[in-house]
C-alpha cells in the first residue's frame, strides 16, 4: 500500500446561501445568492493517489433568479 510523503492539516470551508421570494402578479420570483469559501481561506486539496493536489477555489459568488409561472 502507498504511504503518503506528508499529511495535510484539516480545514473547514464556510459557504453561505441567501434567497428572497416574492409574487409579481401570478408569477413567483426568487432571487438567490451563493457564496463559497466566504472567509476566503487558502487550502490545499489532495488527490486519491496522494501525489498530486491543488489549491481549493477562492471566494466565489453565484447569483440566480428563478421565475415560476
Amino acid at each position: 500500500m502507498f504511504e503518503p510523503f506528508f499529511q495535510l492539516p484539516g480545514y473547514a470551508v464556510v459557504n453561505l446561501l441567501g434567497s428572497y421570494s416574492w409574487k409579481a402578479g401570478p408569477t413567483k420570483l426568487t432571487a438567490q445568492l451563493n457564496v463559497d469559501n466566504l472567509l476566503d481561506k487558502r487550502y490545499f486539496t489532495g488527490s486519491n493517489s496522494g501525489l498530486l493536489g491543488q489549491f481549493g477555489a477562492p471566494r466565489t459568488f453565484l447569483g440566480s433568479i428563478r421565475v415560476e409561472f
